[in-house]
Parts: structure tokens; C-alpha cells; sequence
């Protein structure tokens, strides 16, 4: 019976896993663009031979803020057939043994230009991901977020402090 409850509840956890992945064709236009300059960004890479898919997004929060947007991005890459250079083509075969990766990006992109005001991405071997590494991935990406943010942020708050000097 205990045995039989654990495959249940291993399961359900695996469904509700699979349903919080995000689809790429629900993405806004700034979250398809903050994917594509993290893909971009990470076939740069000097140690990077092969091109890496997207196998799956595990999570995307988009914010806006007074000095730009902010999307953080959490995703899965696996590794393909295909040479890195070729990165956008659609036919490129998942290798059998792949390497996985859990990535995280996490972008500030100013509203009006779309100029990338800054940026953070940390992509490593799934197997190798843990606390303190995901402590320190929050960490950057909120150095990220608070770029160009001064104060609180609310509208109004730089003319007030402008106005006592």
C-alpha cells in the first residue's frame, strides 16, 4: 500500500511538473526576445561545439519596471547534432546522449530602445545543480533587476528629491 502511494504522489508531482513548463508560442514578444539573446548569448561561448534546443521552459516572469523590463528566464537546453554556428536551424537532431543543461537568464531590457541594459545567464550540467548555486543565480539576477532603479522606483520620487537641494 505504501508503495503504491509513493508512485501516486511521484506522479502527481511529475504532472504538475509538466504543467507549469511554459510553451514558447504563449511567450510575449520581450520574453521570445530575452530567448533568443540568452541562445544567442550562449552559442558565443568559447567552449560551446555543438548547438543546444530548447527542450523545455521551466519557468519566465517578465516585470516592468521604471528603467526597463525584466525578464527572468528558466529553461532546459539539450544538446544536438548539430555545430553550434547552426544554432537556429529547426532539423537539428537531439544527440542520444545529450547533455542537459538548466539554464538561468535573467535580462533588463530598456522599454523604448530595447537596449539590453544589463544581463546575467548560468547554464550548467542538470545533475550538478544545488542550493548554493541557485542562491547565488537569485542573487544576480536581482543585481540585474536593480539596475537603474534608484529609490523606489515610484514615479515622481526623483522631481521630489531634485526639488530639496
Amino acid at each position: 500500500m505504501k508503495g503504491a502511494l509513493n508512485i501516486f504522489y511521484f506522479g502527481l508531482a511529475a504532472a504538475i511538473a509538466f504543467v507549469a513548463a511554459v510553451e514558447e508560442e504563449e511567450l510575449t514578444e520581450m520574453q521570445k526576445k530575452v530567448l533568443g539573446l540568452s541562445l544567442q548569448e550562449y552559442h558565443k561561448k568559447e567552449h560551446v561545439i555543438n548547438a543546444f534546443k530548447v527542450s523545455s521552459i521551466q519557468s519566465i516572469t517578465e516585470t516592468v519596471f521604471s528603467q526597463g523590463t525584466f525578464v527572468h528566464l528558466q529553461l532546459l537546453l539539450e544538446q544536438t547534432s548539430c555545430r553550434k554556428h547552426q544554432w537556429q536551424k529547426k532539423d537539428c537532431k537531439i544527440l542520444r546522449r545529450a547533455r542537459r543543461l538548466n539554464c538561468v537568464t535573467c535580462y533588463k531590457i530598456e522599454e523604448e530602445s530595447l537596449e539590453v541594459v544589463s544581463s546575467y545567464m548560468d547554464c550548467i550540467p542538470e545533475q550538478l545543480l544545488q542550493t548554493d548555486r541557485e542562491e547565488g543565480r537569485r542573487e544576480k539576477c536581482n543585481e540585474v533587476k536593480q539596475t537603474r532603479e534608484t529609490g523606489l522606483g515610484l514615479p515622481g520620487i526623483f522631481s521630489f528629491s531634485r526639488s530639496r537641494h
